[in-house]
């Protein structure tokens, strides 16, 4: 009753945790790293050509700010953050502990024997070991549709980060987060509010795919795209949706 088209439900199994805005999943928009939001877009002044007319309103320099890469990524999906403060780490004889600052959420640990013992060259990846989070948060997904947990691989957190996977939330409702324990420290604490990993609705099909060679119909469909995005000075990849 509850699958409506293209809608995703977010509920916590912890009664008024959706009041708490550190606590709830968030669109991923607000979640940009400060480093990629305060970049500029152009350098105006750098050109290589010194008889180069240097205008403001042509960015003859472009940084990652107008990559489509980093455009989409921001912009896709949702975060899930950690629900509150959560202390994870090792002792002298490299046992694993871990403490939720609220007794509502779980913390796991996974043998390495299930994981780590199994990588090659297990000690070079520089995982200690893998963390479970049990965030209480349950998403249903439409039918057809499934998650994708990204970690938040442009915020360059060196002491921990989520695991990709892919599970199927129109079947599958529960939101835990496996963490990847990559410090050189014993312990680490992640605070409440904060990104785990992002989620990335997408829907299960399969495609048939071809490798051709190319021809003048192909030519002329690139050569457009291509031109698309190159007659304007600023955001053209942006400004130009390539028909198809």
């Amino acid at each position: 009753m509850f699958r409506r088209k293209k809608e995703i439900i977010f509920v916590s199994e912890i009664d008024g945790i959706e009041l708490i805005e550190k606590s709830k999943p968030q669109p991923a928009s607000k979640f940009i790293p400060d480093w990629y939001k305060y970049m500029p877009a152009d350098i105006p002044e750098r050109t290589v050509l010194s008889n180069f007319h240097v205008s403001k309103r042509i960015p003859n320099f472009k940084t990652a700010k107008t990559c489509p890469n980093f455009v989409h990524v921001f912009r896709e999906g949702y975060v899930l953050t950690a629900p509150c403060d959560l202390l994870i780490g090792f002792d002298n004889g490299n046992k694993q502990f871990m403490q939720a600052s609220n007794s509502d959420f779980y913390l796991d640990y996974h043998d390495n024997d299930q994981f780590v013992n199994h990588l090659p060259n297990a000690p070079e990846t520089g995982i200690r070991g893998v963390f479970k989070i049990t965030t209480r948060w349950n998403a249903i997904n439409p039918k057809g549709y499934s998650f994708r947990y990204v970690p938040m691989f442009w915020h360059f957190n060196r002491d921990w980060t989520a695991c990709y996977g892919s599970i199927d939330q129109d079947k599958s409702h529960q939101l835990n987060i496996q963490i990847l324990y990559t410090s050189d420290k014993d312990e680490i604490l992640i605070k409440q509010g904060e990104p785990l990993c992002y989620l990335i609705p997408y829907k299960r099909e399969k495609f048939k795919w071809t490798i051709d060679t190319m021809n003048d119909t192909y030519k002329t469909y690139l050569e457009a795209a291509r031109m698309r995005v190159r007659n304007s000075f600023r955001a053209g990849y942006l400004k130009n949706e390539v028909q198809s």
